[in-house]
């Protein structure tokens, strides 16, 4: 049975973000998600007011 420092339920933006420090601290991780990679936003077809982001995109592009 393998042990984890980290558990990560969720490889949305938050998720993934989480998974990249856990990585970098050099922490056993393991990121468990349901569908695809990335969450609700890769499904979304319209992203209004994301941040970082000056024009309308799709949640597969960001």
């Amino acid at each position: 049975m393998q042990i984890y420092d980290v558990v990560i339920i969720g490889a949305g933006p938050a998720g993934l973000s989480a998974g990249l420090y856990a990585g970098r601290s050099r922490l056993s991780t393991l990121l468990i998600e349901k569908e695809k990679d990335g969450g609700q936003i890769v499904i979304t077809s319209e992203v209004e007011n994301y941040p970082g982001c000056m024009e309308e995109e799709s949640g597969r592009s960001l």
